[in-house]
């Protein structure tokens, strides 16, 4: 072999190596490169990520109304009931306050809380809606709008805020009336005669004030949510005998005859509740009807099973109850007479006791319209659940009810 083909060969191996080495090395390199993100586009200014299905099913299980916005301040998500509001329409946020939140948290990066009052009759049969909204950043390039409705709290906030105040002024007046009879008594301490007159009136003002305590005291606990009363299975006819015994004092006082009106034959009804709260609503139900009916007049009392329901009815001969304030009788402090139950010694708190009671019971409280219209009087009623089955296994003690029974005005059994 010639010294030239020689020098070719090795030229020619060198070049081979070389390129193998470069092809090897090349090979490596990609092998321990990271991988290259050819899928997720850049984010620039105009473009918002999509959500991840773990971000959709958490805004699906979130309580409220979620809204969620984008980069361009578009909607991408939201509730039905947030266009159902106008508070977005298609892909527009269109309440102001949700706007001035929106641009709060673009401004500041922190969550942002508000309040918006959707107008009475801007839903059809609703009234006016309270939503509490809480607007905050959440995944790269959103922000989550999310309303709570506050209705029901706001609501019954003003309730507590009505009822005190209404306590105090009603505390008021014979706490005042104490004062001034008690500065007259010791201004005219060497006269026995008005000493005696207005110590008699006092008594009646305390007595009116102990009574109202006592209401209030059973109110709250009546809408206390920790009841811990024991549930027993009762005969409602029980119950109400028991009522109707308690109250006979009271009727005797007033010239008025308490009559239950039920068959002889009728068996037990029994029903499961609070046994001091059923006995307290009964006796309400009938002390109403004696204070609020005239004189020398009859209170009937009668219950009546109808669709699952014993219904207690108690009718006074009373001037009756307008269709107008038929709903209000069970509010508390309303009154439709002032004048009346001052004389009468009410409370104002007897009736919505009643209605708690039935409430508490899973039942209802209403004024029955009469079925003969030109018939004087008004008649109340106490809804309550009967026991489907009666647990065996439930230590009952059956009382024998005398049905039919009439108390008169001497407070004897007839």
């Amino acid at each position: 072999m010639s010294p030239l083909l020689a020098l070719l060969l090795v030229a020619v191996g060198l070049l081979v190596g070389a390129v193998a080495t470069a092809a090897f090395l090349s090979s490596e390199r990609d092998m321990h490169a990271p991988a290259k993100m050819d899928l997720l586009p850049s984010l620039d200014e105009d473009f918002t990520p999509p959500l991840d299905p773990d971000v959709l099913a958490i805004l699906s299980a979130l309580p409220g109304i979620p809204i969620v916005i984008g980069r361009q301040d578009k909607v991408v998500r939201a509730h039905a009931l947030a266009n159902l509001y106008d508070m977005v329409k298609g892909d527009e946020i269109s309440d102001p306050t949700l706007i001035e939140a929106l641009r709060k948290v673009r401004a500041e990066g922190e969550a942002h809380v508000a309040e918006i009052v959707i107008p009475a009759g801007k839903v059809l049969g609703q009234a006016a809606i309270h939503l509490s909204v809480r607007a905050a950043p959440v995944h790269p390039g959103h922000v989550l709008i999310l309303a709570t409705d506050m209705t029901e709290a706001r609501r019954v906030e003003a309730i507590r805020r009505d009822f005190v105040a209404n306590v105090s002024h009603e505390l008021k007046t014979p706490v005042g009336a104490i004062n001034l009879l008690a500065e007259t008594i010791l201004e005219n301490v060497d006269n026995p005669e008005i000493v005696a007159r207005f110590c008699e009136t006092m008594v009646k003002e305390s007595e009116r004030l102990t009574a109202l305590v006592h209401d209030i005291i059973s109110l709250s606990r009546l809408e206390s949510t920790e009841v811990k009363d024991p549930v027993e299975v009762l005969n409602v006819l029980d119950v109400v005998a028991g009522a109707i015994a308690d109250v006979s004092e009271l009727a005797r006082q007033h010239s008025v005859t308490l009559v239950f009106d039920e068959s002889a034959e009728e068996p037990p009804v029994w029903v499961r509740a609070y046994a001091a709260q059923l006995s307290m609503a009964i006796r309400n139900l009938i002390d109403n009807a004696i204070k609020y009916g005239p004189d020398n007049a009859t209170v009937q009392v009668w219950t009546k099973i109808e669709g699952g329901m014993v219904r207690i009815f108690v009718k006074d001969e009373g001037p009756g109850i307008p269709a107008d304030q038929a709903r209000r009788v069970f509010e508390r402090f309303y009154r439709m007479d002032q004048a009346r139950t001052r004389i009468a010694g009410g409370t104002g708190l007897g009736l919505a006791i009643v209605k708690h009671v039935a409430l508490n019971h899973g039942g209802t409280a209403e004024v029955v319209e009469p079925e003969n219209q030109g018939a004087t009087g008004a008649v109340l009623a106490l809804n309550l659940p009967l026991v489907k089955e009666l647990d065996p296994a439930q230590d009952i003690q059956t009382q024998t009810v005398q049905v039919g029974a009439q108390i008169d005005a001497e407070g004897e059994e007839n």
